[in-house]
């Protein structure tokens, strides 16, 4: 058993997965605070003036979010499973931040199996 984020125990059903689930947990963090960064950057007068462009900007910016939800929700769980591992790390390596720009490709499974 490991520490989850908020300090309860998480029970992984093979102990492999251990680094894995570090590996996941760093790079949720990761893309959490430069989503962070990204959307404290859009508060200026400057970036609202230029709405319109952003609009693109901003439907990724929430899908983003949503994932990084949804990643973060299961990693909170009691126990998991590898495959559960496995589902958040895909879900991590489908959002890309480059510069000012988010990609996010869409995938079919919402919720682990």
């Amino acid at each position: 058993t490991l520490m989850g984020i908020h300090g309860h125990h998480v029970e992984l059903q093979d102990p492999l997965d251990a680094e894995l689930l570090i590996e996941i947990r760093s790079n949720l963090q990761k893309k959490e605070k430069r989503l962070k960064d990204l959307m404290k950057s859009g508060n200026c007068i400057v970036k609202k003036l230029q709405k319109n462009r952003d609009h693109q900007l901003s439907h990724e910016m929430f899908l983003a979010q949503v994932e990084l939800r949804l990643v973060s929700r299961v990693l909170n769980m009691a126990r998991l499973t590898t495959d559960q591992l496995l589902w958040c790390h895909k879900k991590i390596s489908k959002i890309n931040i480059v510069g000012r720009k988010i990609y996010v490709e869409t995938s079919f499974l919402l919720f682990p199996c």
